[in-house]
């Protein structure tokens, strides 16, 4: 039998959630359902919005891997603003590369306002380069082929997601490419030489942003980006690759978003969580969702619910599988358009 609550805390609406998945899941999955589920009963009366980009499980999945994340962020301000109940402000929690797109949201628009923000296993600081797939991810092996030799081409980075944050530092001449071609991390971050000082009030206002890191992320390289910290800028004679503290990069020094400024009044959480990436295991939702969404009812994180975006084994299996097919099919597609020459009556 659960503890009864104060009237205090029964008198309080919780405040609205938005939640943002990441890449090769769906706003329909198994595991965000439950997520959404288990948030309304640890508190009763909250409104839980899940980001959706398509109108099906594997539309939504698609635009994961393809899509101008630009005018995705866009696409979510603009569907935000006929929600309701998100008028007042809410808490917004992004898993993997959703965490991202949640802050560029931040950092661009902020209306309706976010009140928290809180990252799993996040790139903030981009990948540097793509993880090892295990033997049956087809999921994974077909976006190392996707991105291969052609990451910063034009095409990638308005079309394949993950390459619009791929910042490679391993030469100077990747690293050129990436200041040069890339739309988004490049912009969020504010690394150009003129800075959006909006981006830095934006994220500034937040009252906390809490950042989650896995202790054994192997999908994040490097898995410190979680945490905005990345391999030092590439040297032009060869020099060691070494990860550069948050506190002691330009980033923060210089404070070009505002993270700065959040640290300095305490606002800023790094946060760890036991497991691999995106393993939200409920002693992990307790210390982070349990502290920046609200106090949940004495003991409500305690309970055997698994909230692993890991645990469904078809979805895990075999919807990779069928995205990476449907993703086959779009490029032989576009391949096949590219090659086809226009007829006379179109001349």
């Amino acid at each position: 039998m659960h503890a009864v609550a104060p009237a205090a805390m029964l008198a309080a609406k919780p405040h609205p959630v938005v939640l943002w998945h990441g890449l090769g899941d769906s706003a329909y999955s198994y595991w965000l359902i439950n997520m959404k589920q288990r948030l309304e009963r640890t508190y009763p009366g909250i409104f839980v919005y899940i980001v959706s980009l398509g109108s099906s499980y594997y539309k939504d999945q698609g635009a994961t891997l393809f899509g101008d994340v630009n005018a995705q962020v866009a696409y979510m301000y603009e569907t935000l603003q006929f929600v309701p109940e998100l008028q007042d402000g809410f808490d917004a929690i992004g898993f993997s590369q959703g965490g991202q797109f949640l802050r560029a949201y931040v950092e661009r628009y902020n209306v309706p306002r976010v009140r928290n923000l809180i990252t799993f296993g996040s790139q903030h600081m981009g990948i540097t380069e793509l993880s090892v797939c295990h033997r049956y991810d087809y999921f994974c092996r077909y976006v190392h082929h996707l991105l291969d030799g052609q990451v910063y081409s034009n095409y990638s980075q308005t079309h394949l997601v993950p390459a619009q944050y791929f910042r490679d530092t391993r030469s100077v001449e990747q690293f050129a490419l990436y200041n040069q071609a890339n739309q988004f991390l490049h912009d969020i971050n504010n690394e150009g030489t003129v800075k959006n000082e909006t981006y830095a009030a934006n994220l500034a206002g937040l009252e906390t942003f809490a950042m989650v890191q896995f202790t054994h992320e192997e999908t994040v390289v490097p898995s410190a980006s979680s945490w905005f910290e990345a391999y030092n800028d590439p040297c032009k004679k060869e020099c060691d690759a070494e990860i550069v503290p948050l506190r002691a990069s330009a980033i923060y020094r210089e404070d070009w978003i505002g993270l700065g400024a959040l640290d300095r009044r305490g606002a800023l959480a790094f946060l760890t969580c036991d497991g691999r990436h995106m393993e939200i295991t409920p002693e992990c939702a307790k210390a982070t969702l349990g502290t920046y969404i609200g106090r949940p009812l004495l003991g409500a994180w305690d309970a055997a619910v698994d909230l692993n975006v890991h645990s469904n084994p078809v979805q895990r299996a075999v919807s990779p599988f069928l995205l990476a097919l449907c993703a086959l099919v779009l490029c032989m597609g576009i391949f096949v358009l590219r090659r086809k020459k226009p007829s006379l009556a179109a001349l």
